[in-house]
């Protein structure tokens, strides 16, 4: 793998965050029906890419060879706004995708690793996620410092502490 270039989430790239929404979604069926506009049709989903650009929205796009190959975003919620992963307002949720041809190959962590150093720059002190138990993502996020808060049916809701010196 060639070296990645991050950069911020533009306007132009909502398409792009749509599109790595269905990739998070739909991890374990690469051959899923669940496509985007699926996903923009339900509202649980879609609230994670709507309205792009809101105050306290940050995220990051990598690139490889002049190509997206994934994106990491931050999005806040409120209690009557709340997504899966919710905890606190003051704790923005983690949402990661990975086109599938650069899975497994450690873009997902570089992108959560450049995303939390700009996340801790403006002041953020905790993050989010929710993450289904058989994702093989939940083994990062526990090797990253991620822990359970939560144990829902089918998924962990898990947070980190950005500026714990154990955070890696």
């Amino acid at each position: 793998m060639s070296e990645p270039v991050y950069r911020p989430v533009t306007p132009d790239d909502v398409d792009f965050l749509w599109e790595m929404l269905v990739a998070a979604a739909a991890w374990d069926r690469p051959d899923s029906p669940f496509t985007t506009a699926e996903v923009r049709r339900i509202p649980d989903y879609a609230k994670y890419v709507e309205e792009w650009g809101r105050p306290g929205d940050h995220g990051i796009v990598a690139e490889l060879d002049g190509e997206t190959a994934g994106a990491a975003w931050l999005r806040r919620w409120n209690p009557e706004t709340a997504a899966f992963g919710f905890v606190a307002a003051d704790v923005p949720e983690l949402i990661v995708g990975v086109r599938e041809a650069h899975r497994g190959q450690g873009l997902g962590s570089a992108l959560v690793r450049t995303l939390f150093d700009q996340a801790r720059a403006q002041g953020i002190a905790t993050v989010s996620l929710s993450v289904e138990k058989a994702n093989p993502a939940l083994r990062l996020y526990e090797r990253m410092g991620f822990e359970v808060v939560r144990d829902d049916p089918a998924a962990y809701v898990m947070t980190i502490d950005l500026l714990a010196p154990t955070y890696s």
